[in-house]
């Protein structure tokens, strides 16, 4: 048996109209075999706005670096757009997921930004990312889509992020605390 990792990060999640609508969405890439694969709960839908790293366990020095990063956040509430179904190219397993429009990509690379620079500040040593995609995971598909499938754009305000810690292969993700973004 495998040691249980734990994974930190910073994450906006959509309110629940939102995630049934993203259901709908998944069900409907379901229905139409378009994709088989491992289709991610509706209580584990986020975009991730900062990844912190996978620890053996989570040491609570961390976790307050993390809020001490969070609070130093001034960053205004922004719009979010999902309008598209795409994979990440080149994976043994393709994440398919709903991509955010241009405007939205921007908002969440500016708040990625914001969070790394606070959580260096804060004394978190992160994992080195080459580039920021903001995205919804809604599956681990089998294979990678040929190309974008558009959909009926999905929309939300995001007023607020959250420090979140999932148990890797768990059924939920768990906030560990939250902030209003305003600014």
């Amino acid at each position: 048996m495998g040691m249980l990792m734990h994974r930190l990060f910073f994450a906006v999640r959509p309110p629940a109209a939102i995630g049934v609508a993203v259901e709908q969405v998944a069900a409907g890439m379901r229905a139409g075999g378009v994709l088989r694969g491992h289709w991610i709960r509706a209580a584990k839908y986020h975009i991730t706005t900062l990844f912190l790293g996978s620890y053996a366990f989570v040491p609570d020095d961390l976790v307050e670096r993390a809020k001490s990063a969070a609070d130093a956040i001034v960053f205004a509430p922004f719009d979010i757009t999902l309008d598209r179904i795409s994979s990440f190219q080149g994976r043994r397993q393709s994440p398919c997921i709903l991509c955010c429009s241009q405007d939205s990509a921007e908002a969440l690379r500016a708040l990625w930004a914001q969070l790394r620079i606070e959580a260096s500040s804060a004394g978190l040593t992160l994992p080195e990312e080459a580039k920021f995609t903001p995205h919804l995971t809604i599956a681990y598909a089998n294979r990678a889509l040929p190309e974008a499938i558009p959909v009926e754009p999905l929309r939300w305000r995001a007023e607020q992020f959250f420090l979140m810690h999932s148990d890797v292969g768990d059924a939920a993700h768990r906030p560990l605390g939250s902030w209003q973004l305003q600014g």
